[in-house]
């Protein structure tokens, strides 16, 4: 047996020290626990937390018994019982990184002191039993207040005379996908977006919450929509028919069964509900929600490698095909890179998927890569492939049959892929088909706009910020700006600064994005954010100058 007391026990957030057999907790482990603690300190907080995963993945029986002292998270326990201990970890994560409440009662704000019963404050960086892995490695090795030495606390760590911490981030591969215009959902997606744009060319401050099913043959659109002027609404509605038709053209289906002049059209658009507009009148938000922005220095739009490329390669296919340069090349699409990192910066495409649809049964995979990879060559960087990138083109085999005519289609089924790839969090508002009032849309932009200040102001080289609103209410409820230990500000000033920036109230987002344009057709696919066109105003840097002067750089 092999007692595990101390500061390892700890870090497991135990309140007494628990003996667990010796091929359940290793020396191996314990290394991973002590790496961790080490990345804490040198502000590596994703590679701690991954050194902490490995960690419970080696320890479960040590993993379970932390669980089983707490009353929360109950599905973590759950998993764990069940020996899923990487599915109880991310529940477990998730929990204390989504309730503020719990984290403050378990005492790891990090570096903000704590009130005591005595009208003081508790400034020990000492974890409670109640705490997480993740937020009690934060607050044991970053906070300053303990002058115990790092290795008096954990075996394998040691200080540097200027009391760095050192550390070597480990590799790790990332994989991002997008998907074409033509695929089934971003059609859907472009249609929702259309009908937007048509109504807001007529009013400015028209109200829509439109969405969009495809399948073969056949196009749906319903939802809420409203103008000022009934007659004008009334008006509209005959034009929906034509506004789908020349979506599907444009995009390129000419298919048999999903074809831009003998789809059958179906229009199930209302007026909207005069309780939702009320709120929405006085200048408040549209609905509640939370929603994220993010930014990160890898890329020359301050985007995650993988899903920039992952759009880029097929936007430049589908240029291609529409040009007439790749005939054989049909609409609908889909690609996934994997990209492996080395000190924390992207360095090479570990592996390629791309699957496109094409014209004739008689064409192989092969003949498929032959034609799109001086293409994909051409968008990436020189040197991410290698000699030993994997590569998957069109695995299945034939690609003929697509689009809507091969899988149903729905507004707003593609929100990883509008936004970071999975490298930021979402706040689970889709985008497509909803007027800026709507703050899942307006916000998530102005949001990205934020955080891309935060890193081109070289305040951070990582930045996530979340806002959150009530429905009819100008003022956010909320807002939160993680740096993830790339900041060169303090946190607090970086917040700080962005209220004094930025208003984030819907009427000013609204009015400094300029966002009451027909703009949106252009968002539908490749992404809504890290693009260069004129109209993505979320993506100019029109405030950087205020903001550099707000956080001193």
């Amino acid at each position: 047996m092999l007692q595990v007391d101390g500061p390892a026990a700890t870090e497991l957030g135990r309140a007494s020290p628990q003996p667990v057999e010796n091929d359940e907790i290793s020396q191996t482990a314990l290394a991973l626990l002590s790496t961790a603690a080490v990345r804490i300190g040198s502000t590596a907080f994703g590679d701690a937390v991954a050194d902490s995963r490995k960690f419970c993945a080696g320890a479960p029986n040590a993993w379970r018994t932390h669980l089983g002292g707490e009353e929360y998270p109950t599905h973590a326990r759950i998993f764990a019982e069940n020996g899923q201990i990487d599915k109880s970890f991310d529940r477990y994560m998730k929990f204390f990184g989504s309730n503020p409440k719990a984290q403050y009662q378990s005492g790891v704000v990090q570096q903000t002191p704590r009130p005591r019963t005595d009208g003081g404050w508790d400034n020990s960086c000492s974890a409670s039993p109640s705490v997480s892995l993740e937020l009690g490695l934060r607050r044991l090795y970053h906070c300053g207040n303990n002058n115990q030495n790092l290795s008096q606390r954990l075996p394998g760590v040691t200080e540097t005379p200027n009391g760095a911490r050192p550390m070597k981030m480990s590799d790790y591969v990332f994989a991002s996908e997008s998907v074409s215009e033509g695929h089934p959902d971003k059609v859907c997606d472009r249609v929702s977006d259309a009908i937007l744009d048509a109504l807001l060319t007529q009013e400015p401050t028209a109200r829509v919450g439109c969405e969009t099913f495809a399948t073969t043959n056949r196009v749906i659109v319903g939802g809420e929509v409203g103008l000022s002027d009934k007659d004008r609404l009334d008006d509209f509605m005959g034009k929906v028919d034509q506004i789908v038709r020349d979506c599907v053209r444009d995009i390129g289906y000419e298919q048999d069964k999903f074809h831009w002049n003998t789809i059958e059209v179906q229009n199930y658009l209302h007026a909207q509900s005069a309780h939702i507009s009320q709120g929405v009148d006085r200048d408040g938000a549209g609905d509640q929600g939370i929603m994220f922005g993010y930014a990160v220095r890898e890329t020359p739009e301050l985007m995650p490698a993988p899903i920039q490329y992952a759009h880029a390669i097929l936007r430049r296919l589908a240029d291609a095909r529409k040009s007439g340069g790749e005939p054989t090349l049909g609409p609908d699409a889909k690609s996934q890179l994997s990209v492996r990192y080395a000190d924390g910066k992207p360095v090479e495409v570990t592996s390629i998927v791309l699957s496109t649809q094409h014209s004739s049964e008689t064409q192989s995979s092969d003949d498929i890569r032959a034609i799109v990879e001086p293409y994909i060559r051409e968008v990436l960087p020189e040197g991410w492939i290698t000699p030993k990138t994997e590569w998957h083109v069109n695995p299945t085999g034939i690609f003929v049959i697509g689009g809507p005519d091969g899988d149903a289609g729905l507004t707003g089924r593609k929100i990883i892929v509008d936004t970071y790839g999975g490298m930021g969090r979402h706040g689970g508002g889709a985008f497509s088909g909803k007027d800026p009032s709507k703050v899942d849309r307006s916000a998530a932009y102005a949001s990205r706009w934020v955080a891309k200040h935060v890193v081109a102001s070289g305040a951070a080289k990582r930045c996530e910020l979340q806002v959150a609103y009530a429905i009819g209410m100008a003022q956010p409820v909320s807002i939160f700006v993680e740096t993830f230990g790339t900041n060169t500000v303090d946190e607090s000033v970086i917040e700080a600064a962005v209220r004094e920036v930025f208003d984030l109230r819907p009427a000013a987002i609204l009015r400094d994005l300029d966002l009451k344009r027909p703009i949106y057709q252009k968002t539908a696919a490749y992404g809504h954010f890290g693009r260069s066109e004129p109209n993505f105003t979320w993506e100019k840097l029109s405030k950087l100058k205020e903001f550099k002067a707000a956080v001193k750089l």
